[in-house]
């Protein structure tokens, strides 16, 4: 399902923003640069999720061996005893009606998932336009010995993904020589650690996943993390922090508000944490802050590798389906392989739920008119059975797999106890009773084996 997609995309890249965090303060203590693990946590996360997409859904293996005691134990503590079949519709209902509001939406998800990134590329695209055009109506000169480009109100900044140009405002030419020679510092710094290049390609992974809020939060963090790299490489080279500070705040004064977003230099939204973060002392990494942060990020991997994969919960449906006996169209079985099943609580994908006459009347001969009860018995059963085996596309399966083989043990139960009443001699119900309580045990003990392999396949 596509809905369980999202949310697994949103869940990863939110557990895999605070392995970022967490590995940004380890960076910090040893004083590397912290934008390539952000440019890491979102390139990862985009792989994440589309493995987790991509990823094929395989059929869970027929149970084989009976289940452990703590399966069984686990199966008779769950509701199933205490449901009767009048209980069984209401069951039914429930899943239906889930089931119906997850499909509802499935196509406008769908649309939208196709939507939303060509919507944020022609965004994107149109950007780029916009800054081709405007850098052919600036001019090009030579200010303290470095090419540059002035504009009349955008800057400072850096253009270009290849062939990178610092652009100044015309306001920057009337700047103190030194403060001049910061910002072209500045810009330069990013044109050699080829930023960006670098927040093109995070741009890039972003439209891919428009509606990932948690995607956005890496983005945030990439944008800041170029920032304060540039800066501690720019007071590397011995300029003041304190002179530095007030040049950030003056140049943020003198940017048109609509414009300083297009301003690397001085970005109001980061400006405060900027100035903190120059004047902070950098933290230890032998510390107890630093060994909560490396224990916090193991704890977050661990817990995106043992998330269940949508894939995982297809599997989980598989399951379901196969102890249910949900139809499935694209592989349908044999004849043979329906007669030679017909007589198991199993069903192969493709045959109709069978009724357990084999099993119950097994050694019985049963008259004429018995064998009309029968038949009615097993007719007045049949749309329950088929409705259950209907309610099989709710997301995580594995949070309906109780109550779904609680309704079909009830309903088998009754079923059962029906047809017992159409025997009247004693030899009958004897040989009766022996074969529902062999059906039983192997409803009981597939029924378990599908709990099993459905928890262990949500991980």
């Amino acid at each position: 399902m596509i809905a369980i997609w999202v949310v697994y995309s949103i869940a990863i890249t939110a557990a895999l923003l605070g392995i970022g965090m967490a590995l940004e303060y380890l960076a910090r203590a040893v004083r590397w640069p912290t934008r390539p693990i952000w440019l890491g946590v979102m390139a990862l996360a985009l792989v994440w999720s589309a493995a987790a997409l991509l990823r094929p859904v395989e059929r869970a293996p027929a149970a084989a061996e009976a289940p452990s005691a703590a399966t069984v134990a686990a199966v008779d503590a769950s509701p199933r005893r205490a449901l009767s079949l009048p209980a069984v519709p209401g069951v039914i209902a429930t899943l239906a009606r889930w089931d119906a509001m997850v499909a509802r939406w499935e196509s406008p998800l769908r649309l939208a998932l196709v939507a939303l990134p060509a919507a944020a590329l022609l965004l994107l695209a149109g950007i780029l336009v916009r800054l081709h055009r405007a850098r052919r109506a600036m001019r090009a000169t030579v200010v303290d010995g470095v090419p540059i480009l002035l504009s009349h109100d955008i800057g400072p900044a850096l253009i270009g993904f290849w062939r990178y140009r610092v652009v100044l405002p015309d306001w920057a030419l009337a700047l103190p020589d030194e403060e001049r020679r910061i910002v072209i510092a500045h810009e330069m710094e990013h044109a050699r650690a080829r930023d960006p290049l670098l927040l093109l390609a995070a741009t890039l992974v972003l439209c891919a996943q428009p509606w990932n809020v948690a995607l956005w939060g890496a983005f945030a963090r990439l944008r800041f993390a170029i920032e304060a790299d540039c800066d501690a490489r720019v007071l590397a080279a011995r300029v003041d922090v304190r002179r530095y500070g007030r040049l950030l705040l003056k140049v943020l004064e003198l940017t048109p508000r609509a414009l300083a977003p297009l301003a690397s230099f001085a970005e109001s939204s980061d400006l405060e944490r900027r100035v903190h973060r120059m004047t902070e002392r950098p933290p230890r990494l032998l510390t107890l802050p630093s060994l909560a942060a490396t224990v916090a990020a193991a704890a977050l991997l661990l817990l995106a590798v043992v998330m269940p994969l949508p894939a995982q919960t297809g599997l989980a449906r598989s399951s379901v389906s196969s102890s249910m006996g949900r139809v499935d169209t694209a592989r349908a079985p044999s004849p043979e392989s329906c007669r030679a099943d017909s007589t198991t609580p199993i069903v192969p994908a493709g045959c109709k739920v069978p009724p357990p006459k084999s099993w119950l009347f097994r050694g019985i001969q049963l008259s004429r008119t018995q064998q009309d009860s029968v038949d009615a018995i097993t007719r007045r059963y049949r749309p329950l059975y088929d409705a259950i085996n209907s309610t099989t596309t709710l997301p995580g399966a594995w949070a309906t797999i109780r109550p779904r083989t609680a309704a079909f043990l009830a309903m088998r139960r009754t079923e059962v106890a029906e047809k017992r009443t159409v025997l009247t001699d004693p030899a009958q119900l004897r040989r009766f009773d022996e074969n529902a309580d062999s059906l039983r045990k192997m409803d009981e003990r597939i029924s378990a084996e599908s709990v099993k392999n459905v928890l262990r396949n949500k991980g």
